[in-house]
């Protein structure tokens, strides 16, 4: 709630995250606006393997740079971008990109790292009591998503973990015995 309070976005509201960037002093590029990619690279990056990929944050100089994934949906961009941008304001240690024998890039990664910053953008994305004032002024799933840039897969996540469905589920049930 501290970074919502700060951008003076209601939990209610979508957060943007070409705000939260910009807040972050992050930039944003997609493939297509990395001076010296071959289009060959970029055509290949958001065509035959834009399944493959979401995004990389680049520590390299003052400011990180998070390169993300074109060809996805405003829905999967927003919280691919707000899952890197929680590796920032969780401060974690970026992991190491190499070159294996057969030339493939591979990388290491922290897997406690990538459930922190999983969890963050979650709450960034659809903070619980967003969760609950949609559910009590009866919006739909798919409206829920569409106002805040969130899949469908996003939303029953964070209504399951956050216990919103079963609080709202206790209430009925105490209204009906009662």
């Amino acid at each position: 709630m501290q970074v919502r309070r700060r951008l003076r976005i209601a939990p209610d509201e979508e957060l943007p995250p070409e705000k939260l960037a910009e807040d972050l002093g992050v930039m944003l590029w997609s493939c297509r606006e990395i001076a010296g990619l071959s289009p060959d690279v970029r055509d290949r990056l958001e065509g035959t393997f834009k399944d493959e990929w979401s995004a990389v944050t680049i520590m390299a100089g003052p400011r990180p740079v998070i390169v993300f994934n074109g060809a996805h949906s405003r829905r999967r961009r927003a919280s691919t971008l707000l899952h890197e941008m929680a590796h920032v304001l969780l401060d974690h240690s970026p992991g190491n990109m190499f070159f294996g024998a057969n030339g493939l890039a591979l990388r290491t990664f922290d897997s406690t790292q990538e459930s922190e910053a999983d969890w963050l953008a979650g709450c960034l994305l659809l903070p619980r009591d967003a969760l609950l004032s949609a559910r009590k002024r009866g919006l739909t799933n798919e409206e829920i998503c569409e106002r805040h840039s969130a899949s469908e897969d996003m939303l029953r996540f964070r209504l399951n973990s956050t216990g919103v469905n079963r609080q709202l589920l206790a209430r009925r049930r105490g209204r009906a015995t009662g």
